[in-house]
């Protein structure tokens, strides 16, 4: 079963690599500069955070797991709602 993840890239990061091993992981979904929404059969957020630093050591990167309902409410261009509710 897929997990939606946000994953939030700090300004030290290589947005590019990150933003393709990202991609790689699964259904992304990019909004505002340095944050995304994945979907994947990734199992944990450690797990996650691992597969996206890989060999390159820690990174700048924090990665929530949205629990089995999860709930948002905000502001945001319709293709983030979209997504969001395909998913």
């Amino acid at each position: 079963m897929k997990k939606l993840y946000i994953i939030i890239l700090g300004p030290e990061t290589d947005k590019d690599l990150l933003s393709t091993r990202i991609k790689e992981l699964g259904d992304s979904y990019a909004f505002w500069d340095r944050h995304f929404l994945l979907s994947s059969e990734i199992t944990s957020s450690t797990n996650l955070y691992n597969r996206l630093v890989g060999d390159d050591g820690d990174k700048q990167i924090v990665v929530f797991a949205l629990n089995d309902n999860p709930e948002y409410w905000g502001y945001a261009n319709k293709g983030l709602w979209t997504w969001l509710k395909e998913r």
